[in-house]
């Protein structure tokens, strides 16, 4: 399939299935004691024509969510 990348251009790609494995979350505290969590969750991943010229392995390209939630310390 063609698939248009954020800079206009497009390439041949093939859409991969996949299965998380693990997805864990970030958690970062705030000086009001907050904890702000955030989790990125794949939504599809491609694997594109185009090869990495370095590592000789294929370039991916992964649509993805963020998921963010807010803690706040009790007052």
């Amino acid at each position: 399939m063609k698939l248009k990348m954020p800079d206009g251009t497009t390439v041949e790609a093939q859409r991969m299935e996949s299965t998380p494995v693990r997805e864990d979350w970030n958690l970062y505290k705030l000086t009001d004691g907050t904890i702000i969590r955030l989790r990125i969750t794949a939504t599809d991943i491609f694997r594109l024509e185009t090869i990495d010229e370095v590592t000789g392995q294929h370039h991916y390209y992964v649509r993805h969510n963020t998921i963010v939630a807010a803690n706040e310390p009790e007052k």
